[in-house]
């Protein structure tokens, strides 16, 4: 357990103190040794990554393949420019029923997977119990 001293360390000095990953439990991350196994993409979705190296991306912004995509019959390439911008950098939190999916080994090469394989690096329109069983099919790679 964390010492409630280390927290309180760390608000009145402003430095990180907080103790190794070893002492939390959690495990290495494969290639950085670090434990930050979950990554932001562009304000636009996600990446985990596994402890056996896979990463899945999970992306639902204008630019994805998903439902919250731009229009061009609906929306000026100004507007979808401006929602680009705006995703990137924090001002839209995008709300999407489905996402657009991708898989990569520990080398980071697609690792093709569902119905798009033999055509397609990702995986578009993934519901969320799509998104969920491929997660779990990466973890067990």
């Amino acid at each position: 357990m964390i010492q409630s001293s280390t927290w309180t360390e760390y608000a009145i000095t402003g430095k990180s103190v907080t103790p190794a990953a070893a002492q939390l439990g959690f495990p290495k991350h494969y290639k950085s040794g670090e434990t930050t196994l979950f990554t932001i993409t562009g304000g636009k979705g996600f990446q985990i990554t596994f402890e056996n190296g896979y990463t899945v991306s999970v992306q639902f912004g204008v630019s994805s393949q998903c439902s919250n995509e731009w229009d061009s019959k609906k929306n000026t390439p100004e507007e979808l420019f401006q929602r680009i911008k705006d995703e990137s950098n924090g001002k839209a939190e995008p709300e999407s029923a489905t996402a657009e999916t991708a898989l990569k080994s520990p080398s980071g090469s697609f690792v093709r997977y569902g119905e798009s394989a033999e055509y397609d690096d990702v995986q578009s329109y993934m519901t969320p119990a799509q998104v969920l069983e491929l997660l779990n099919y990466a973890a067990k790679l």
